[in-house]
Parts: C-alpha cells; structure tokens; sequence
C-alpha cells in the first residue's frame, strides 16, 4: 500500500507516518523527508494512517486520520474444461 499526503508549506523538514491495525497496534511509525510511502501490509485487515509535519519551530499536530483495508488474494482457479 502507497500513503501519499500534500506538502503543507515549503519549509517541512520531515514527515512523521503512523499506521495503526484494528487493534490499534502501531505496525509502523516512521521519519522520512517525502510526501509517499509504500509499506508492506497483510490481507484481509484494516488499517488507519495519519502523518504529522516537522520545520524549524516542530511538529505539528496529528493529520485526520484516513482508514483502508486490504483485501485477500482471491481462491485458486479451478480449471474446469477439458
């Protein structure tokens, strides 16, 4: 899965990600200075996400967080003719 977010002003320094399972386990909490990152989840769960902004004066609050769920692989084909 790819989170993507918009550059709030032109003097961030960082990004904070955070995504959360349904069990509101951190699965990742992570720095980074781009505005995407793709990570690695498992099927069938769900999944919230915020990010928050550092400049010069800090971080900034916590985005409204954003809620997705990955969907299982579908059953293996079955062939049926001939």
């Amino acid at each position: 899965v790819t989170v993507v977010w918009k550059k709030s002003s032109p003097d961030i320094q960082n990004y904070n990600v955070r995504i959360t399972n349904n069990a509101n386990a951190i699965i990742l909490d992570t720095t980074l200075n781009d505005t995407l990152y793709t990570v690695a989840v498992a099927s069938a769960q769900v999944y919230t996400w915020s990010v928050r902004a550092k400049n010069v004066s800090g971080w900034s609050a916590w985005s409204d967080s954003w809620t997705f769920n990955s969907v299982a692989y579908p059953a293996q084909v079955q062939l049926y003719l001939p």
